[in-house]
């Protein structure tokens, strides 16, 4: 079975490529980085999973794994959480983390932005869902 270590460690490597909103693996500082007024910018966290076998294995080798993550992307004002998730889908869908697997947007149309008053200062999210199905 391919090496969700691998893939995750891949996933995350793309993100880091970009450079205007700060990319973190599975945990946030308790203090990201904000403006002036204390508004939190753009970030992203990645959360992965070790995957699956595939559901249809007639349609798979024993080897194949069904491997998902999620892209939470942040920001203390919901004007920067949209530009912050189309520059983190516009990087993973269709990037290849290993050879013969390309990550698909599976963000349902139904996943909408919400605002996270647990934190302080209070910001918005966006989960954004990828996954690959690897040969």
């Amino acid at each position: 079975m391919a090496d969700s270590a691998i893939i995750a460690a891949a996933v995350l490597a793309r993100l880091k490529t970009i450079t205007t909103i700060g990319i973190y693996d599975a945990d946030v500082p308790t203090a990201p980085p904000a403006d002036s007024q204390g508004r939190v910018w753009p970030y992203a966290v990645l959360w992965t999973g070790v995957g699956a076998a595939p559901l249809d294995q007639g349609l798979t080798t024993s080897a194949a794994l069904d491997w998902a993550c999620q892209v939470t992307v942040a920001a203390g004002d919901p004007a920067l959480v949209l530009p912050a998730a189309t520059k983190v889908r516009q990087t993973l869908a269709g990037f290849s983390p290993i050879a013969g697997a390309t990550l698909s947007d599976e963000t349902p149309r139904s996943l909408l932005m919400q605002r996270d008053d647990d934190v302080t200062p209070a910001r918005w999210f966006l989960p954004l869902l990828f996954g690959c199905l690897t040969p």
